[in-house]
């Protein structure tokens, strides 16, 4: 750890030198290198802190996104930095209930016309994800009742974006479900997904995630609403019809289904195949990028209030194994946080932890 740290802030000096010069600061490895720092603060994660240096690694990375305009989007490269740094941003925004920048779905909006029909349905997500960071950022919290009637109906038109953008998805990205003959460490229930590449897994996963992110919040609103007998306006939405019960159930539900399909992806990304005789195989070790793609996905999963103990508990291993395997440190915090059931250090992050005596714990 200490010669990679050492060769961390070497890095550090070198950009903090390039990003004094705008021609070397514009350039293609300035910003990798941005990026990459923000992803050992990721790999290395052992306290709140590295999760603020993340969050100021991708903040810088941002400014270097603007300085070098929307023509690098015509590039390969130009594109495919722009793709990695717009998901990065967002969960990022994600976790601080923040506003995601303005420029993410504009220039998404840019980028599309030099993607393939596979980007563009990447693409359309993001921008339905970016919808729901910003309706978050508008509320102080998940229990922020002030205006639940329109945050509902909020929820609603996004929630009923995404299950459009699955069913466009379905089309043209088809996964596999392989059921196993007795139960294995590896696997959760009885089944396990595979797919064409890591990316269309974590594409399906980033689906799923942020729709269980909005139906906990579409839950908790309704619940809010029928306690206090809310009475919707006549024809004030089409679910408004419907009795609370059944929408608050129609949440659950979808709840504990997305998180076993999220649960489902786990063997593909670890690199677990099924043999004949219904045994465990491993394949080569799993690449980390696969296990940082996992991570907020499996975390969210175990989040919600309606998955089991067993669950939670078959996450925390995962993570812990992924932590093992792949030396993703980020994972046994995220771990942890599942262990006493806590959310990652938010907005407030500076005056609630860093402040504190114990600033370097979780």
């Amino acid at each position: 750890m200490i010669p990679a740290k050492e060769r961390y802030n070497l890095a550090l000096q070198a950009t903090n030198s390039a990003l004094g010069h705008e021609e070397d600061a514009k350039a293609d490895q300035t910003l990798i290198t941005v990026m990459l720092l923000g992803l050992y603060e990721t790999n290395t994660c052992t306290s709140p802190r590295s999760m603020q240096s993340w969050t100021q690694h991708i903040s810088g990375a941002v400014q270097l996104l603007r300085l070098r305009g929307k023509e690098q989007l015509q590039t390969r490269i130009g594109h495919q930095l722009f793709v990695q740094l717009r998901g990065q941003v967002i969960i990022n925004c994600m976790q601080r209930r923040a506003r995601v920048p303005d420029d993410i779905p504009e220039w998404t909006l840019c980028a599309m016309a030099y993607e393939t029909p596979e980007e563009i349905i990447d693409s359309n997500l993001s921008l339905i994800i970016v919808k729901f960071c910003n309706l978050r950022a508008s509320m102080d919290s998940f229990d922020d009742y002030r205006d639940s009637a329109r945050v509902v109906s909020a929820a609603y038109n996004i929630d009923a974006e995404l299950a459009g953008w699955a069913m466009q998805c379905a089309v043209q990205s088809v996964y596999n479900t392989v059921t196993i003959q007795s139960q294995c460490e590896s696997v959760f229930s009885d089944y396990y997904h595979t797919y064409d590449t890591i990316w269309a897994a974590s594409t399906w996963n980033s689906y799923r995630g942020i729709r269980i992110l909005l139906n906990e919040l579409l839950g908790r609103q309704l619940t809010h609403l029928s306690q206090h007998h809310f009475d919707y306006p006549e024809a004030y939405d089409e679910y408004s019809s419907m009795p609370y019960e059944t929408q608050i159930l129609c949440c659950k539900s979808l709840l504990v289904h997305l998180s076993q399909d999220i649960c489902a992806s786990v063997p593909f990304y670890m690199g677990y195949h099924n043999r004949q005789d219904g045994q465990e195989s491993p394949r080569a070790p799993p690449a980390a990028a696969g296990g940082n793609l996992l991570l907020w996905p499996l975390f969210t999963a175990a989040c919600t209030n309606v998955v089991s103990d067993m669950m939670r508990s078959w996450v925390i291993g995962r993570l812990e194994k992924i932590a093992e395997v792949m030396g993703i440190s980020q994972a046994t915090a995220l771990a942890h946080l599942l262990h006493i059931r806590k959310d990652p250090p938010g907005k407030n992050v500076i005056d609630l932890d860093l402040t504190q005596e114990a600033s370097d714990e979780w």
